[in-house]
């Protein structure tokens, strides 16, 4: 607990309750700063590492697949190009009110003991670090592909680097789609075991045949993306 003007204040680690940290203990002691959304008697003390400089953003909705991310309302472009998800305050105080909630939050997808590699595959940036923060707060380790032929480039170097578990991958994409790219997996030695999990906005009962047909082990439609679902197809493939 903290005090603040003379009443006190639950403390909560940010990079906890959002899942981004597998520490169970926090130094409470430490000297770090906080942030304290909320208002009036339904306020919350949240832990930061840092506080960064004040700037003006251009907030960015998400894209269909990333719309229900829980704790992300939005993104914007940094200055040197790199996408930085805005949180969602409604959100990060309604988790942290309800003690059980939190807990359930941050057990319900365990880091893997061997932290498997996962191949994402997207051509837009956004999507491309939305799926890269929600797979590495569940304790993967994930590696960026632009289109498919890139994406085999990638499996290729990984072979000596531990390998790769799984590819997550979206379809319309330039140089290589995901059905062709699903398709060299499937006829490359190599890499034919892979788990391929393809995550698009074509939802016709045609393109999901063509998917399965390629070699596909899952098909998860945009317009119904949701972070556990996609979570627990990964879990169950791996």
């Amino acid at each position: 607990m903290g005090i603040v003007d003379g009443r006190p204040l639950q403390l909560i680690s940010l990079v906890q309750l959002i899942g981004f940290a597998s520490e169970t203990v926090i130094d409470f002691l430490a000297a770090k700063p906080a942030l304290l959304i909320g208002s009036n008697e339904r306020q919350i003390a949240y832990i930061v590492d840092s506080i960064g400089e004040e700037s003006d953003l251009v907030v960015h909705r998400l894209p269909p697949p990333l719309q229900r991310v829980r704790f992300v309302s939005g993104a914007a472009i940094l200055a040197d190009g790199s996408v930085a998800p805005i949180l969602n305050a409604v959100d990060l105080l309604q988790a942290a009110l309800t003690v059980n909630h939190a807990v359930r939050s941050s057990t319900a997808n365990p880091a893997p003991a061997h932290s498997p590699t996962i191949l994402v595959v997207d051509d837009s940036i956004t999507t491309r670090t939305l799926e890269k923060n929600i797979l590495e707060a569940a304790g993967y380790r994930v590696v960026l592909a632009t289109d498919g032929q890139e994406a085999l480039d990638r499996l290729h170097n990984l072979q000596n680097q531990g390998g790769c578990q799984l590819v997550l991958s979206d379809i319309d994409m330039p140089c290589l789609n995901g059905f062709e790219l699903t398709r060299q997996i499937r006829t490359d030695p190599a890499f034919c075991h892979l788990p391929v999990v393809l995550v698009t906005s074509l939802d016709s009962p045609a393109d999901l045949e063509r998917g399965l047909a390629a070699g596909a082990d899952a098909y998860i439609v945009k317009r119904a993306f949701d972070q556990q679902t996609l979570l627990e197809t990964i879990a169950r493939l791996l």
